[in-house]
Parts: C-alpha cells; sequence; structure tokens
C-alpha cells in the first residue's frame, strides 16, 4: 500500500517535479503524466487513467482478484480482494457513481513515502473522491499517517477522500443478494413503478410489494422489486437481514 520506494516500484527510478508532494498516474493514451500536488490537479483525467501497477502474483496466495460490473457506470472495475469488491458494491449501491477506477494514481510525500490509492470516483453530483479500503483491524500507526497525508492531498487539489472499512455481516448479506438484481434488465417498467408509487402510501413490508405485483405468485416479479431498492427507490434498514417481513419505503427524491 504504501513504503519508500523498492526497486521494482514502477515509478522508483522516477525523478520527483519537486520536494513538494508529487501525483503520477498513466492517462488514455498510456502515458506516464506526474505533477506537483495542487489545485491545478483537480480535473486530471483520472476517471479515465489506466491501472497504475499490478500485484504480485505468487503460490498459494489467499486474496480474491476480479472484476466487478459496477452498474452505476456500466462498466468492469478492477479489485485484488473481497473486502474491496465489497467496497465497490457499497459504493455502486450508496452513490450516484458517473465513474469508478482503480488503482487510480501514485503519490510521492515530502519525505519520500508513496502510497497508491484504491479508488477514485466521479460523483453524478460533480464531486471528485479518492478512496482508500481498508479493514479497521489492520490499521497501525503508520497506516493512519499515510491516509492522514493522502487526506491533506486531496485537500490541496479538491477532492474528497474517504476510507471505507469493512462491512457488517448483515449489510454484506444485503448487498450481495440486492446486486444480484442491479442489471438494467430487471428494471421494471414505468407502469409498474407507477403502480408501486401509488400504493407506497406508507411503510409496507416486501411481502406485500411482491403481492401487489402478482397475488398468487409474489416471487414471479420480485426481481423488479429487489432492483428498485437497490437503486434505493425502495429504501430499506440494511442493519436487519432482508426477508418477506422487510418494511420498505417509497423514497420520493431517490
Amino acid at each position: 500500500m504504501s513504503s519508500f520506494l523498492s526497486p521494482s516500484d514502477p515509478f522508483a527510478n522516477v525523478t520527483p517535479l519537486s520536494r513538494e508532494e508529487t501525483i503520477a498516474w498513466i492517462d488514455t493514451t498510456g502515458e506516464h503524466r506526474m505533477r506537483t500536488v495542487g489545485p491545478e490537479c483537480k480535473e486530471i483525467d483520472l476517471e479515465a487513467a489506466h491501472r497504475i501497477r499490478d500485484t504480485n502474483r505468487y503460490q498459494h496466495k489467499r486474496n480474491y482478484e476480479g472484476k466487478y460490473w459496477c452498474a452505476g457506470t456500466r462498466r468492469h472495475v478492477w479489485y485484488e480482494s473481497m473486502t474491496e469488491y465489497s467496497a465497490i458494491m457499497h459504493l455502486d449501491h450508496t452513490s450516484r457513481l458517473t465513474a469508478l477506477t482503480a488503482q487510480p494514481c501514485w503519490i510521492r510525500f515530502k519525505d519520500g513515502m508513496s502510497h497508491y490509492p484504491d479508488f477514485f470516483a466521479e460523483h453524478a453530483n460533480g464531486s471528485r473522491v479518492l478512496y482508500d479500503v481498508k479493514p479497521r483491524k489492520y490499521i497501525d500507526d503508520k497506516t493512519e499517517y499515510v491516509f492522514s497525508r493522502t487526506a491533506d492531498v486531496c485537500a490541496a487539489i479538491g477532492w474528497g477522500y474517504e476510507i471505507i472499512h469493512e462491512l457488517g455481516r448483515i449489510e454484506r448479506h444485503n448487498l450481495e443478494w440486492l446486486a444480484a438484481y442491479r442489471h438494467p434488465w430487471n428494471a421494471p417498467s414505468a407502469e409498474t413503478v407507477n403502480q408501486i408509487a401509488t400504493f407506497m402510501t406508507e411503510r409496507r413490508p416486501l411481502e406485500h410489494v411482491a403481492q401487489l405485483l402478482h397475488f398468487y405468485r409474489p416471487a414471479k416479479f420480485i426481481h423488479h422489486v429487489y432492483h428498485l431498492m437497490w437503486q434505493r427507490q425502495l429504501s430499506y434498514d440494511n442493519r436487519l437481514p432482508i426477508s418477506w417481513e422487510t418494511e420498505l419505503i417509497w423514497k420520493t427524491d431517490a
């Protein structure tokens, strides 16, 4: 995650532009770019940047790598652990994303330490946020220091910065369940959406919403309900496991 540069680091032989913080990335053409940290970095194209480094490959590797299809951006996003997978899923569910890239940049601090943030996101409201993902049990003094310096860099540029920790067991279970219905092919028609909206004049259990769409076979169109829950049009309490008794609320501002 963060260290003084080793000989194997892709930027080990790069001369920093100055003694100030430096940010580097690989643009859409594959060219390595570098700038001194400051407000002029705010609009660099990290949302389209190439992944700046590859992970090490070794025998008996325990973490899982893969690609997650992000419903918000309609693109795949690479992850290098199941914690990162859950973090992407959480962002996809709770935010309105227009872009999300993994391993988007490299940051060199004044003292020579460096850091590869995990994700960079562009949100529908125009905000741009750099994210790190780390379970709380693995955060030590060094990690806190690097995260604090990264937050300062983002503040100097004009980006947001957030740290995503591991999700709770129930929240993760709910997300994984609803994520199966995130694809647009599960979306209900405008007529069905209007039917549900008219019905949801008050808090209703999930079973009643499903029965609205098909009384005798409530599971027949349940994918429409789950998709609206994924989209947060139907809100629910993610602290409780999803069941037929889950209470749903129609969000008029979703």
